[in-house]
């Protein structure tokens, strides 16, 4: 982690919310960083050609391709390099709950709603995607209520407790920015608990929660340990805390070379180039993005009464209800050995 005392104070007048152009342009960059020279198709034909050479011993032909995937492989590297350096000096960076509140109040200020998770799927094109994709994250996070208290931090627009229904509204506590949760509020007509708030100080008593939820917020925090301490501390003895993040194992292309980095980066995570800062998509503004290891959260839960009870990665680009394509693509990517490499995690922890 960064020594965050470094960081320059956030200057609220110069925010700046970005257009439609800009905010393509930020996701096209996003997208470029995880590429190296050809595209996931054809980087798929060049490894079943050297599997084909290799198996009938073409051995300079195998080694030739081997050596175009190589080549492949060091143009990410030292694209993903150039894009981490350049998000990591990125000026202005969100770092505090102020800087969060600014954010909101910009879009108020011009009479805009503050970006959601459905925002963002919008624009990076999920809206042209079936329904479920989305629905399969809120969903398994409903499926861990049991009963009692349920806070969602980071909640967004409260869509966990109007639209997928993990709890009776009374028994619902959203933390966020003041203009998300008054949709919160509204969609509730006023049942659920709407709080303005933040991870670090979310305001809830101690001991007050049965199931504490965090989708998809946890990497933006700019210390998650310290967050982390705050989730135990409302949450009661025997409850639970779901988070939902990135990976630093994320699968980014299927280079040969790159899913064999992926695999070695469970036991030495510093050949990972994962990402820690990236800039906002509707903000002109950089903020935290951790791409999270076990070894990160085995960290943060030293000293506190917490245990990672599972750890897992998640399936939301196949839908098990769907055709036999995707119903089987959803049990190969259940499958240990391919469920260690894939995009977002779902951590479960449980407070003794």
């Amino acid at each position: 982690m960064e020594d965050q005392s470094t960081q320059a104070v956030l200057d609220k007048n110069s925010l700046t919310i970005k257009n439609k152009q800009e905010i393509a342009k930020t996701l096209k960059s996003r997208l470029a960083s995880s590429r190296g020279l050809f595209s996931n198709r054809v980087q798929v034909f060049l490894a079943l050609l050297l599997i084909g050479f290799a198996c009938l011993r073409m051995w300079w032909l195998a080694i030739m391709i081997a050596a175009v995937l190589l080549a492949d492989f060091l143009a990410y590297v030292v694209n993903r390099a150039k894009m981490l350096s350049r998000w990591n000096a990125g000026k202005p960076r969100l770092t505090t709950a102020d800087d969060f509140h600014a954010v909101d109040d910009a879009f108020r200020a011009q009479n805009l709603p503050t970006p959601t998770m459905g925002d963002y799927e919008n624009a990076i094109g999920f809206s042209e995607m079936p329904e479920w994709r989305t629905a399969l994250r809120y969903q398994e996070l409903a499926s861990f209520y049991q009963d009692g208290v349920v806070a969602d931090i980071g909640c967004g627009d409260g869509r966990l407790c109007w639209r997928y229904h993990i709890c009776p509204p009374e028994n619902y506590y959203g933390v966020d920015a003041a203009g998300l949760v008054k949709i919160l509020s509204d969609q509730t007509s006023g049942r659920a608990h709407a709080i303005a708030g933040v991870a670090e100080s979310t305001g809830l008593p101690s001991e007050s929660v049965d199931l504490l939820v965090c989708t998809e917020v946890f990497e933006h925090l700019t210390d998650p340990a310290h967050a982390l301490q705050e989730f135990c501390r409302v949450v009661k003895s025997g409850g639970q805390i779901v988070i939902q993040s990135p990976s630093a194992r994320r699968l980014r292309n299927l280079n040969l070379f790159h899913v064999a980095v992926t695999f070695l980066g469970r036991w030495f995570p510093s050949i990972l180039q994962r990402t820690m800062v990236h800039e906002n998509t509707f903000i002109g503004a950089f903020t935290y993005h951790w791409d999270f290891t076990q070894q990160d959260f085995q960290r943060y839960v030293q000293g506190l009464p917490l245990k990672i009870e599972s750890w897992h990665s998640a399936t939301y680009k196949f839908n098990p209800n769907g055709n036999s394509l995707h119903r089987l693509a959803y049990c190969v990517a259940r499958l240990p050995v391919v469920n260690s490499v894939w995009g977002d995690l779902t951590v479960v922890l449980r407070k003794a």
